[in-house]
Order: structure tokens, then sequence, then C-alpha cells
């Protein structure tokens, strides 16, 4: 081989060596470092492990999520205020307008459809508070002195009124059960005495049967039923 073609050959060996040895990898006739092998496995699964980190706690925007629906009652010129809401989607609450107290009980059905009620003796309002899952309500009402009074609607309409034994200034149901045991609370001012915010407890079982209910320490009284009266009363006083 002549001298010029021997020395470009080993110039290419060399720059062939040189590239091995600058990427690390080993060259002919040795072998690989377990440890470096064993680094470089580690740094791979903790860069996948990074990477599923990073997807897990991607977060949709609030925008992807969620549906709105509005809506008012039909003739509610003075609003629309919905109370309650059970499993199936039925919500009930109440409406005002320019017809009579201008407070009326609705209960809107899944499709939209409407029923509105007032309670007979409500001369100042009809005010449910809690639906359970039959569609049964119960609500506040008040008379010509504005004391509040309870009520159930039953599915089919059908309308009870009732206070518990001792209420002498009324009462006001908060929540109703599956299997329709209503709890709620004695009114124990006179509308002139306000504020309304505490009062004996009460639970009154589906056979009409009250049963009193303390906290401990004698601790007496709920603010739940209040929500609705308390609306209500700022309209009227």
């Amino acid at each position: 081989m002549k001298p010029t073609k021997l020395l470009r050959v080993t110039r290419a060996l060399q720059i062939a060596v040189t590239a091995l040895l600058v990427c690390g990898l080993p060259s002919y006739g040795q072998r690989l470092d377990p440890r470096m092998a064993r680094d470089a496995a580690a740094k791979a699964a903790t860069a996948r492990g990074a990477r599923a980190t990073s997807a897990a706690l991607t977060i949709p925007p609030p925008t992807a999520v969620g549906t709105f629906v509005t809506f008012d009652v039909p003739g509610a010129v003075n609003g629309t205020v919905p109370f309650a809401i059970n499993n199936a989607g039925v919500v009930t609450g109440y409406y005002g307008d320019n017809i009579g107290s201008g407070f009326h009980g609705f209960v809107r059905a899944v499709d939209g459809a409407f029923v509105t009620f007032d309670v007979p003796g409500a001369v100042n309002a009809t005010v449910p508070s809690a639906i359970n899952a039959q569609g049964t309500v119960a609500g506040t009402y008040y008379d010509v002195n504005f004391n509040p009074h309870s009520f159930l609607r039953a599915p089919n309409g059908a309308l009870t009124t009732f206070d518990p034994p001792g209420a002498v200034n009324g009462s006001m149901p908060s929540a109703i059960t599956a299997d329709g045991v209503i709890l709620g609370v004695s009114n124990p001012f006179g509308v002139s005495n306000p504020p309304f915010d505490s009062g004996p407890g009460f639970m009154r079982d589906p056979s009409g049967t009250f049963t009193a209910i303390t906290g401990p320490g004698s601790l007496t009284g709920q603010f739940d039923g209040y929500i609705s009266f308390s609306f209500v009363s700022t309209n009227f006083w």
C-alpha cells in the first residue's frame, strides 16, 4: 500500500476511535461498566415517572364540566327562589308576583314543568324549604298575623298543616327524610319579638307523632328553618 493511502486509512481509524470515546461507548474489547447501565436505567425510570405524574395532575378547565339551566316560574314578576332539590332533580321553592301575598310555592319537574300552590290559610306567603326523594315537600306558611306554621305537600298535591304541641307562635320545618320524617323548630317568639334565631327542635314522623329535640347541655333550636323566614320577614317588616 502506498504511504499516502496508508496515512489516510490510519487517520480515519483514529477519528473513529476518538468518536467512540467521546460518545461514551466502549471501545473494541472493553466491557460496559454495570454501574453505568444501572444509572442509565434509573434515570429513564425517573423520567417516565415524572411524565406520568405530570399527566395525572392535569386538571381540565372549569368550563369543561357542568351544565347550567336557568328558569323562572311563569308569572314570577318578582323573582324565583329555589330552596331544595332531590336526587331526581325535582326542585322546590317560592316565587314572587303581585297577587295576594305575592309569595307562592312551586315544584319544578325534571322536564321543566311547574306546579304552583298556596297552603290554605297562607295569608302572608307559602315558602317550601325541603323536598325528599318521593317529591314530598315540607315548608312554612304565614298566617294573617305573620306567624309561621308548618305544612306538608304530598306528590299528589294533598296538603297537611301542623304545629308541634306547645308551639303557640308557630313552627318551621327545615328537612324531610326519604321516609317522610320532618325535622324543624318551633318559633319561640311572636312576630313582634324578633330575632327568630332559636327555639325548641321537633321531629314529626309520618303518622303525625311529634318528638321534642334537645341538644347537649339543654341546647334547643336550629337555624336551617329560618332561612326562608328571614327572607320573607325582610320583605314584610
